[in-house]
């Protein structure tokens, strides 16, 4: 049975990870018929274009 992750589908769990910065790229499971978890991406400046 494939668990449906509600706090990526939720509007106030996009809402917090809006906030927050992220974006959700979808579902992710670290192992075969384990848990799923969301994959959030989190783009960060470069030190040197900072300067």
């Amino acid at each position: 049975m494939l668990r449906m992750d509600l706090a990526a589908q939720s509007s106030a769990g996009r809402t917090l990870y809006d906030r927050l910065g992220y974006t959700y790229a979808g579902p992710y499971r670290n192992e075969p018929g384990g848990q799923i978890y969301d994959l959030l991406l989190l783009q960060i400046a470069n030190e040197d274009a900072a300067r």
